[in-house]
């Protein structure tokens, strides 16, 4: 009854085995069990039905894998719907890896991964017919309010240009994804040779996620945690310096550098201050502490490239250099006093009249 692991790889059950298996996890009288392992088992989808509905009452599972099977739709919809019925959930790992989902059997694990609010890495690689449809249906779980997830694999997937436009639009607001692995491995395989490559028009989805230059606000809002991107593209384009560039600069940010703020100095040195001048001079303040935090940054940027830990990408040096901090904050300030100069000079006075009543007093 305090069973807590229990793997079962490479048994290949045969006859009513499995779901011998599944009777014996349904009549558990515990909820102990945190991790359970069943790859490599050759399982259908009648099978992972019957264990999927066993595991309906093991809701303090942490780690679930199922990789190297043989379900696919049906078994991803039992999957999700046990997922989905959990209460409070502490599943953190999801292995899928290696079985035969497509674009219905992951729609169907959506809403089950959606309640998984603990779940920190998703394994899907090698399901070879997930397409962009597929991948677009992700969007509600990266974009759920409580999605934690910091590790997706999809190696062996081979969606092409759509499918990295709907996953870079997916990846839209999320703030928790740290790690993403999409990578081929081997040029010689029949799906390879059939598959839609990634070109440039699929990775300008993924720079304009990590730094969109629209406008101030969006490239604010722009993705800061994704730090890594497995880059072992064979057959396909390398995704572009200036998208490797923005993950590079979001790993600066665990050296406390604020990575939104050098992005949006990037591409925006001349900030507009005039939507501040409603406040008159209240704001004034809080744009040179602004700009002081931005110094900080620069600091620390510094002293990466002095210990030459991960290098600060070039193009965004080159573009950083061109104005000073002291600049950037000095033609802040002069559009301040030149927007409200008699603003800028009755508090001047008001300080020097205050001063002189202070020595009179003395």
């Amino acid at each position: 009854n305090n069973l807590r692991n229990l793997d079962l790889m490479h048994v290949k059950p045969e006859n009513e085995s499995a779901h011998h298996f599944a009777l014996m996890l349904e009549q558990r009288q515990s909820n102990s069990l945190q991790r359970l392992a069943l790859q490599d088992n050759d399982l259908v989808d009648e099978e992972i039905e019957a264990i999927a509905t066993a595991l309906s009452r093991q809701a303090s599972l942490e780690e679930l894998v199922l990789m190297e099977n043989d379900f696919g739709r049906l078994g991803c919809v039992a999957l999700g719907t046990t997922l989905e019925g959990w209460q409070a959930p502490n599943l953190k790992q999801l292995g899928l890896s290696y079985n035969n989902i497509d674009d219905a059997g992951l729609q169907a694990l959506v809403a089950g991964l959606v309640n998984c609010i603990n779940l920190e890495e998703l394994q899907l690689s090698y399901n070879h017919s997930i397409t962009a449809v597929g991948l677009g249906s992700l969007a509600a779980f990266f974009q759920s309010e409580h999605c934690c997830l910091e590790e997706f694999e999809m190696a062996g997937v081979y969606f092409g240009d759509e499918g990295a436009i709907a996953l870079a639009d997916g990846l839209v607001g999320n703030t928790s994804i740290e790690s993403m692995t999409m990578y081929i491995d081997s040029i010689e395989s029949t799906h390879f040779r059939t598959a839609p490559l990634i070109t440039k028009v699929g990775w300008s989805a993924f720079s304009k996620l990590l730094c969109d230059t629209s406008s101030v606000n969006n490239n604010y809002l722009s993705n800061h945690t994704l730090t890594n991107i497995s880059n072992n593209f064979l057959g396909h384009e390398q995704p572009p310096a200036i998208a490797q560039n923005y993950v590079e600069l979001n790993r600066c940010a665990i050296d406390g550098v604020n990575v939104a703020m050098i992005k949006i100095l990037t591409h925006h040195p001349d900030l507009e201050m005039e939507h501040f001048f409603k406040w008159n001079l209240e704001c004034l303040p809080l744009s040179i502490r602004w700009f002081d935090m931005v110094r900080e940054s620069q600091e620390l940027l510094e002293i990466r490239e002095e210990q030459e830990v991960n290098p600060f990408p070039i193009h965004v040096n080159m573009a950083i250099e061109k104005l000073t901090t002291l600049e950037l904050g000095s033609m802040a300030m002069y559009k301040f006093v030149r927007a409200m100069p008699m603003h800028v000079l009755n508090g001047f006075r008001g300080k020097e009249r205050g001063s002189r009543k202070r020595k009179t007093r003395e």
